[in-house]
């Protein structure tokens, strides 16, 4: 939901702040560097840990983790490939 609100057009220019801008700031900004400018889990962990978030926040940093791994999975979804490529992955099927 944060990624679309940031996404959308009608809201540009986007402030993403928190309490004390660390730990929710760091993973909101985390998470859209992973979806929208393909860096890793660890470029946007290091981004977040040299910003200020705690180093106890061990679910933000999970969260971060899971969500590269579940974008990097998406990616190599047969539905996310072209037609014809899909049609390869048919076994007995070749282009």
């Amino acid at each position: 939901r944060a990624l679309a609100i940031i996404n959308a057009a009608e809201n540009q220019p986007v402030f993403v702040h928190c309490n004390y801008g660390r730990d929710r700031t760091g993973l909101i900004i985390a998470i859209y560097r992973l979806a929208n400018e393909g860096w890793t889990a660890e470029e946007a962990q290091r981004e977040a840990n040299r910003h200020g978030m705690f180093w106890w926040k061990f679910g933000l940093k999970s969260y971060i983790r899971d969500y590269y791994s579940r974008i990097q999975r998406e990616a190599l979804s047969p539905a996310a490939l072209p037609a014809t490529t899909q049609k390869s992955l048919i076994p007995g099927v070749y282009p």
